[in-house]
C-alpha cells in the first residue's frame, strides 16, 4: 500500500488535477482535431503548447508554481531536467526548425504529448476524469465537494475555482 500525504494531495495533487483537466484536456483535443485535420503547424503548435501546461502541473506537484504564466512557467521549467521538460525543449527545438511542418513532424509532436502527458498522469494520484464528454456533461464536478472536504479536514481553505475556471 502506498501513503499519500493528505495535505500534499488536497494542496497539490488537487490543484494539478483541475490544471490538467481545465488546461492540458482541451489542449490534447486539439491537437488531435488538427492532427485529423491535416493542419500539421497548428497541431504542432497545440501540443507545444499543451506541454507547456503539463510543465506547470508538474511544478504544481511539486509545490514550484502557482499561475500558468508563460513567462513564469518557461522559467520555472527551462532549469529542471525532467521528462516533461524534456518532452518541452524537443517540441520548442521541432517548431524552431521547421517552416513547413508535415504529418511526421505533427506525428512526433504528438507522441512527445503523450509521453509528457503519461508522465504526469501516473504523478497524480487519482484519475484525471474528462471536464468534456461528447454529451456535454462534466464528471469532475462531482469530485468538488468531496476534495474541499478533504481540504477543510487538513487546515487549508477553500479551493480558489473562479481563479481556476478562468483558465479554461
Amino acid at each position: 500500500m502506498t501513503a499519500i500525504d493528505a495535505r500534499w494531495f488536497a494542496e497539490k495533487a488537487t490543484a494539478a488535477s483541475w490544471s490538467h483537466a481545465l488546461l492540458v484536456q482541451p489542449g490534447i483535443e486539439d491537437a488531435e482535431a488538427a492532427a485529423e485535420a491535416e493542419d500539421w503547424a497548428t497541431c504542432l503548435l497545440a501540443c507545444l503548447l499543451t506541454v507547456e501546461r503539463l510543465a506547470f502541473c508538474e511544478l504544481v506537484l511539486d509545490g514550484r508554481a502557482a499561475s500558468p504564466r508563460e513567462a513564469e512557467l518557461l522559467l520555472a521549467a527551462g532549469t529542471r531536467q525532467t521528462p516533461v521538460t524534456d518532452e518541452l525543449r524537443e517540441l520548442q527545438r521541432l517548431r524552431a526548425e521547421n517552416t513547413e511542418t508535415d504529418r511526421a513532424t505533427a506525428g512526433a509532436a504528438l507522441a512527445r504529448l503523450a509521453a509528457a502527458d503519461e508522465h504526469i498522469r501516473t504523478r497524480i494520484p487519482i484519475d484525471v476524469l474528462p471536464m468534456r464528454t461528447p454529451e456535454g456533461f462534466y464528471p469532475s464536478l462531482r469530485v468538488a465537494a468531496t476534495l474541499e472536504r478533504l481540504r477543510k479536514s487538513v487546515g487549508l481553505g477553500p479551493f480558489q475555482w473562479d481563479w481556476w475556471t478562468n483558465l479554461s
